[in-house]
C-alpha cells in the first residue's frame, strides 16, 4: 500500500525530528589492529577445519531451487530465496516444510527482497522498495506483520531485541553507511561511516554486514579492507588487513573517496576488492573470508588470525581439492555458529564426485546440497 503525499510528508517530517541529537562515532574509528594475509603461501586444510558435514534439500514439485538462491540457516531452519521463486523453508535436516512468495503491493507483499534473516520461527526480511521490514511465519508463511524503518535500505541485522542495523548500500540519500535503528521507539539512535550520496552502485555478492556478534555486527566497505565493529554504543575499526597482492588499493578514504571511481579504477586488478564473511570463535580465534581475482579466475580465501599479532594462515579455496574435505570449492554464504557454510549444486555435485551421492540418490535435477565445514576452535 502506497503512502499518501501528506503521509510521507509527515513521515519525513518525523524522522527528522528524531534524527536530533543522533550520534556519530565516524570520527572515531581510527586504525584497529594491521593483520598481514599472504596470498601466494597457504596452509593446509586441517588447519582450518576438523570434519564436515552436508544436508541434501529435498526436491519436490515446489520446492525447485533457482541458481542463485540466497541461503540463511539457523539451528532449525535452511531457508532459499530468489525474486522469481520467494521463499522455500527446509528442516535443518533437509525436509522441505512451505514454499510461499511474498511478491506484489499489497499488505505484507513486496517486488523485492534484498536481504533476510531467521529468528526462532520468524522470518524476518527487507524490501529495498518498501520503508519497512515484512515477518513471516517460518512454519507456514503467513504474514504476521510490518515493522516501519525510516528509509530505503538493502541489509539488515539485529542487534538487540527492537534494535536493527540498517545499511543503504549507497541506494539512498543518508550519507551513512550504517543507521541504528530502534523499532520500538521508531527512533535513529545513531548513523556510522559516512558515504558521498552521489555513489549508487551495487555489487553482487557484496554485503555489508560481514558477520554477528553479541549485540554487534561486523561490516565492510568496498576498497576500504577494514572490518568494523558496530553496536549502538559505537563503531571502531577492528582490524585493518594488508594483503600481499602485487597490486594494491591506493588513496581510499572513507569519508571522501567514491565507491564508484574505485570500481572503474580497480575493475580488472588483481586486488582484494571488499572483505566477505567474518566470524570468531570462542577460543578467540578469528576467520576472515575473501575473494580475490587469479589465473583460474576469482577464487575464495579464508584467512585465521588470532587478533593479538599481525600474523594469520591463509587457505585458498576452488582451485585445489582436499584429500579430508573433497567438496569444499565454494565460497561461504555464511561463516556462523563456528561453521563455514556453503551451497553446492547438484549437477556439479555428480560431476565432479565418486558415487557418494549418487549413492543417496541425488539426480541433477535436484537442489543444492548445502555444506557444514567444522572451523577449527
Amino acid at each position: 500500500m502506497k503512502l499518501s503525499t501528506l503521509s510521507a510528508l509527515l513521515t519525513v517530517c518525523l524522522f527528522g525530528t528524531l534524527l536530533i541529537g543522533c550520534s556519530d562515532s565516524s570520527s572515531k574509528v581510527g586504525e584497529g589492529i594491521t593483520i598481514s594475509v599472504k596470498t601466494t603461501e597457504f596452509a593446509p586444510a586441517d588447519s582450518f577445519f576438523t570434519d564436515y558435514e552436508f544436508v541434501i534439500l529435498e526436491t519436490t514439485e515446489d520446492a525447485i531451487l533457482q541458481d542463485g538462491s540466497m541461503f540463511r540457516t539457523s539451528d532449525k531452519y535452511i531457508v532459499a530465496y530468489s525474486g522469481d521463486r520467494g521463499f522455500n523453508v527446509f528442516s535443518r535436516e533437509g525436509k522441505h516444510i512451505v514454499y510461499f512468495t511474498n511478491k506484489g503491493e499489497g499488505p505484507g507483499e513486496t517486488s523485492d527482497v534484498t536481504d533476510y534473516y531467521i529468528k526462532g520461527d520468524e522470518i524476518i526480511c527487507l524490501s529495498q522498495t518498501r520503508p519497512e521490514l515484512l515477518v513471516y511465519n517460518a512454519q507456514n508463511g503467513a504474514f504476521i506483520r510490518d515493522i516501519p524503518v525510516p528509509d530505503s535500505y538493502y541489509y539488515v541485522r539485529e542487534l538487540g531485541e527492537g534494535i536493527m542495523a540498517l545499511s543503504p548500500l549507497y541506494s539512498n540519500y543518508s550519507k551513512w553507511n550504517v543507521d541504528i535503528f530502534n523499532t520500538e521507539r521508531q527512533e535513529i539512535l545513531a548513523r556510522y561511516l559516512p558515504y558521498d550520496p552521489l555513489c549508487s552502485l551495487l555489487y553482487d555478492g557484496f554485503n555489508f554486514f560481514a558477520g554477528q556478534g553479541d549485540e554487534c555486527v561486523f561490516g565492510a566497505i568496498p576498497f576500504d579492507n577494514k572490518l568494523y565493529r558496530i553496536s549502538a554504543n559505537g563503531c571502531e575499526t577492528l582490524f585493518r588487513y594488508e594483503f600481499d597482492t602485487p597490486e594494491q588499493i591506493e588513496g581510499f578514504d572513507v569519508k571522501t573517496s567514491r565507491i564508484s571511481d574505485y570500481a572503474d579504477i580497480y575493475r580488472l586488478k588483481r586486488v582484494v576488492k571488499w572483505l566477505g564473511r567474518y566470524c570468531e570463535m570462542p577460543s578467540g580465534a578469528r576467520y576472515q573470508h575473501f575473494d580475490l581475482f587469479g589465473d583460474s579466475g576469482v577464487n575464495p580465501f579464508l584467512c585465521k588470525f588470532d587478533g593479538k599479532t599481525s600474523k594469520s594462515q591463509t587457505l585458498r579455496i576452488g582451485a585445489q581439492l582436499f584429500d579430508n574435505f573433497p567438496y569444499l570449492t565454494s565460497a561461504p554464504f555464511e561463516l556462523k555458529d563456528g561453521y563455514y557454510i556453503c551451497a553446492k549444486n547438484a549437477e556439479t555435485l555428480l560431476d565432479k564426485e565418486d558415487d557418494t551421492f549418487t549413492k543417496l540418490g541425488l539426480t541433477e535435477d535436484d537442489n543444492p546440497v548445502i555444506f557444514f565445514y567444522k572451523l577449527k576452535n
